[in-house]
């Protein structure tokens, strides 16, 4: 299975470490997973460096998607409360 993990921006520790974490675990299982980021930020010093993390717009994202025939996009929403 072919699954792409995708967030807004790549910062450090929450949302972006747990992708990180959910990667590896899938990976370990057998399935490739990709990252897609639609903006850099200071947690890209932790990214690996193999290849499977990609930057961009919507359009590149969904381009990733139909090219690498993705089986699943997990997207992440920010909560605006505060």
């Amino acid at each position: 299975m072919k699954v792409l993990i995708a967030n807004d921006v790549c910062r450090l520790g929450g949302v972006s470490t747990f992708m990180l974490s959910l990667q590896s675990g899938l990976r370990r299982l057998g399935h490739t997973c990709d990252l897609f980021f639609f903006e850099h930020g200071p947690g890209e010093t932790l990214l690996p460096s193999d290849g499977s993390v990609y930057f961009g717009n919507l359009g590149e994202c969904l381009e990733h998607v139909r090219r690498n025939r993705v089986d699943i996009v997990h997207g992440c929403q920010r909560s605006t409360v505060q």
